[in-house]
């Protein structure tokens, strides 16, 4: 009776052990292909409903996504702003904040495009 009281506690572990990584949220890394065309770097984080997020992490980052030349964090408002950057240039930013789907992001400075970014978080599932 022992022996099946330990095996069935056994088995019952096991079955959590893999069965609940299932149950976390799932975090996926969002990149946009397309770059987005802004005339600086700073604009307002969102989430889905439109409601602004406060205390996303903005990453300015080298082409692989691995260096942080520079970072923002957005206010209350879900605002950011970075230090301006030169007209032409791209830039590498990287997006996070608990609960939401980590994002990359291009962004090519130009003098013609809209003034700031409008950048949708998605919520991890």
């Amino acid at each position: 009776m022992r022996n099946y009281i330990a095996c069935a506690a056994i088995f019952a572990a096991l079955l959590f052990f893999v069965f609940a990584p299932s149950l976390q949220p799932q975090i996926v890394l969002m990149t946009v292909d397309e770059p987005f065309q802004s005339q600086k770097l700073a604009g307002t984080v969102v989430d889905a409903t439109g409601a602004s997020v406060m205390g996303v992490l903005i990453e300015d980052c080298d082409s692989t996504f691995k260096h942080v030349k520079r970072s923002a964090w957005t206010d209350e408002d879900g605002h950011f702003a970075l230090r301006r950057g030169r007209n032409g240039t791209t830039h590498f930013l990287r997006v996070s904040r608990d609960g939401f789907d980590p994002m990359r992001i291009t962004v090519r400075l130009r003098r013609s495009a809209a003034l700031d970014l409008k950048i949708q978080l998605r919520v991890a599932t």
